[in-house]
């Protein structure tokens, strides 16, 4: 959903999975993050639960935990300063 234009997320607002990747596709854009390319590695953490996914060229691909991990999950610290004009987190 990062790559995903917002015109096609928006018919999905009406379910709360789809308002979710809405939202998130939205903050996504609005903090001016890159589009994801083949082999980016992402997490996604829900109900306490981490899944990493290995982006394909088509599509995606559940990986193990990487033993080797650079960057920072998005905090609402780092929302705060970009909203405010300062670096991008």
């Amino acid at each position: 959903m990062f790559n995903t234009d917002l015109d096609r997320l928006e018919p999905g607002r009406s379910t709360p999975q789809g308002e979710a990747d809405f939202l998130l596709a939205c903050v996504y854009r609005l903090m001016q993050r890159r589009s994801l390319s083949t082999g980016d590695v992402i997490a996604v953490t829900t109900d306490g639960t981490t899944t990493w996914l290995a982006c394909e060229f088509i599509g995606w691909r559940q990986i193990t935990t990487p033993t080797n991990q650079a960057g920072r999950p998005l905090s609402a610290d780092a929302v705060y300063r970009h909203l405010a004009g300062g670096c991008n987190d």
